[in-house]
């Protein structure tokens, strides 16, 4: 009796969170629950992150972060199993050669194998410091890839980089706190970043020769609905707030952006309308720690949706979040009315062997 009645509370508290993130988002922009997303690969992963859809081999590429490992899993066979360990993976991209171009917390890695891993950008262009990568996307033949800056505590100011085709690395973007999701627009011109802490989505024209961003505009944003009866002094401080924050995101064949929402369970759909994303779809995931997504399948209409099942508890978490509820740690598969779009690959030389 005492297991079924804290199965009963733990349930009342998922469902005390999710009225919670309803009373948030426009009603009137849920998706249609006719649509069920499938659970396709059981974890409990630790942190699933950044998938990638391999045209070559039909099949899905995972992270699971904190476990260093990197999963695969092939929709034909309905079998997940792990292709790589030893890197934490916080960023995963495919070189067009077949190597996987790995971030992690030691910087850009080019993976050809198991046993051949040589470093790409390990060092800042600027002040010769480490980069601790997060997320990435590869476009027109390079690589734009976060530097988280982190303490152990809080996160400070961090940088969004360009990698060439010619191995050259500089900044682009500079002072985002907790860099994360990045997408690329269906014609490639406009980059779509995510900065965490933030909590905004920014937008940039692309100049496809030298990497450079222009044009910065706010695209989106989650405002900060303080659990004090006062906000902070400073809009820097990284107060408490009863909204999740931006992960991972993905732009569909229509140039929407879909990006997940860490600690809230949830995929919003933004449409561009003029300079600004419209907020037009919420769609509900079964885990509360969504963190990214990306399209792949027959026709690129299957939406793959990773969680974690350990809690992140930092300052930037909800104050009315509660760690002790149920985290999956799954993957997960939507078929979307609007298609993706392929992957673009990096065409990055692989680095001499030293």
């Amino acid at each position: 009796m005492k297991s079924i009645a804290n199965l009963a509370g733990r349930a009342k508290g998922v469902v005390a969170a999710m009225l919670l993130v309803i009373a948030f988002y426009p009603v009137a922009s849920w998706a249609d629950r006719e649509r069920q997303i499938e659970l396709v690969s059981q974890g409990p992963y630790s942190l699933a992150e950044n998938p990638v859809w391999n045209e070559n081999t039909r099949c899905l590429l995972f992270a699971d972060i904190h476990r260093a490992t990197i999963h695969e899993y092939c929709p034909e066979t309905g079998k997940t199993y792990p292709v790589l360990t030893g890197l934490m993976p916080f960023g995963l991209t495919i070189n067009d050669d077949g190597a996987l171009i790995v971030g992690t917390e030691k910087g850009l890695y080019y993976v050809a194998s198991a046993t051949d891993i040589r470093p790409l950008a390990t060092n800042d262009p600027v002040t010769g410091g480490p980069i601790w990568v997060n997320e990435q996307v590869a476009v027109n033949g390079g690589i734009y890839f976060g530097g988280v800056n982190f303490d152990g505590v809080n996160f400070g100011p961090g940088n969004l980089y360009w990698i060439g085709p010619d191995g050259s690395v500089k900044r682009v973007a500079t002072d985002r706190r907790l860099p994360n999701g990045l997408g690329v627009s269906p014609d490639q011109t406009k980059l779509y970043f995510a900065a965490s802490v933030d909590r905004k989505i920014y937008r940039f024209d692309i100049n496809p020769a030298t990497g450079e961003l222009s044009n910065e505009i706010t695209f989106a944003e989650l405002p900060c609905r303080s659990c004090d009866a006062k906000p902070p002094a400073r809009e820097e401080d990284q107060c408490s707030c009863r909204v999740g924050i931006y992960d991972g995101l993905t732009v569909n064949a229509a140039g929407d952006v879909l990006v997940a929402v860490w600690y809230d369970g949830v995929i919003l759909r933004y449409r561009a309308k003029g300079k600004v994303g419209k907020l037009v779809e919420t769609i509900e995931v079964p885990d509360l720690q969504v963190s990214n997504l990306t399209f792949g399948g027959k026709r690129y209409r299957d939406l793959y949706i990773t969680t974690a099942s350990t809690a992140f508890i930092n300052p930037i978490m909800p104050c009315d979040f509660d760690p002790a509820l149920p985290m999956n740690g799954n993957v997960y598969r939507l078929r979307m009315p609007v298609p993706g779009l392929p992957e673009s690959t990096s065409r990055i030389s692989a680095p001499r062997i030293r």
